[in-house]
């Protein structure tokens, strides 16, 4: 049994990222909207419509070559936000000479960091603790 959207994991999407997906896969609607006490249960796409968003499509959609569906599910969404996704490449090998490399300089040897910078200066008492004195005048 090949996974599939279940109409809660659908309808916890955006409306804009539900759109471009439906868009995208050729999704109908096949029942009326379903609002529950002020809460959106059903956006017209039955569980039915849901199997039309299918591993072959999300891999084409996507580009990656992963057969995990809600792996290809999350990077589906993240496309539809405009979010780049992460392609699955191989780097290219890269030669690097010795004479391309830089040598790294410290920027504090240890007996600059060893070496006083500033006297210590007296710090001012700590302020009692407690309630003032209350001093009358006459």
């Amino acid at each position: 049994m090949t996974p599939r959207l279940s109409v809660n994991e659908w309808v916890c999407l955006s409306q804009a990222v539900r759109l471009k997906l439906a868009e995208v896969f050729g999704l109908r609607k096949s029942v009326g909207c379903l609002v529950e006490g002020g809460v959106l249960k059903g956006d017209g796409h039955s569980y039915e419509d849901l199997g039309g968003i299918n591993i072959d499509g999300l891999k084409e959609y996507t580009g990656l070559k992963s057969d995990d569906f809600y792996i290809l599910f999350n990077h589906a969404v993240m496309k539809a936000q405009g979010i780049e996704v992460y392609q699955e490449t191989k780097p290219e090998p890269v030669e690097v000479t010795a004479g391309d490399l830089e040598p790294v300089k410290p920027k504090k040897t240890a007996e600059a960091i060893a070496e006083p910078t500033e006297a210590i200066v007296d710090e001012p008492e700590p302020k009692k603790k407690g309630r003032p004195i209350k001093i009358v005048k006459k």
